[in-house]
């Protein structure tokens, strides 16, 4: 993902356009994004968004998407955590070779990953504390960890009914 994003300035370019256009298209408000990894899609989604709200537990990846953003004035918030259905810390396993293929599900990854703990908490009780409304769009890349973030986000999803994208593929179906 980094390097395309250094060679071409995106990665994913059709599912970040698609994504950008129902954002503007919504008029969105305020946006989450929910595995942020290094920033490519948040870079793009807060052109059309008034604020976007990501989440990144893995530092490898959030001090990438950090050093992105503290060249610029931006509408976009970067959190160093992951959200879950709950506040806890979990085993999170790093694919040095591809930081976007690292997972909090060991059996997502068949590379040689390194292993850390890292901090969930609880979307709902996130969105509550930082006084998040108006939520149009959210977008998940959690690597097989959807389940737990969409569980943790059931309040804010109903109180909001927020446009959602998220991946979902044979690797991360658990």
């Amino acid at each position: 993902i980094q390097s395309q994003m250094y060679y071409f300035g995106i990665y994913d370019k059709k599912g970040v356009a698609l994504a950008k256009d129902y954002c503007a298209k919504a008029h969105c408000r305020n946006a989450l994004d929910i595995g942020a990894n290094v920033g490519n899609h948040a870079i793009h989604l807060a052109e059309a968004c008034n604020k976007l709200y990501c989440f990144e537990p893995n530092d490898s990846a959030a001090n990438v998407f950090a050093n992105a953003l503290s060249s610029k004035e931006s509408n976009i918030k970067l959190y160093h955590f992951g959200l879950s259905d709950r506040d806890e810390t979990l085993r999170f396993y790093e694919n040095s070779s591809n930081l976007g293929a690292s997972s909090f599900e060991k059996e997502h990854n068949k590379n040689e990953c390194t292993e850390k703990r890292l901090s969930v908490r609880s979307g709902d009780a996130v969105v509550k504390e930082l006084d998040i409304n108006n939520i149009d769009f959210i977008k998940i890349d959690v690597e097989g960890f959807e389940k737990e973030v969409l569980s943790g986000l059931h309040n804010t999803i109903k109180n909001n009914n927020p446009i959602i994208d998220f991946e979902y593929n044979s690797t991360t179906r658990t």
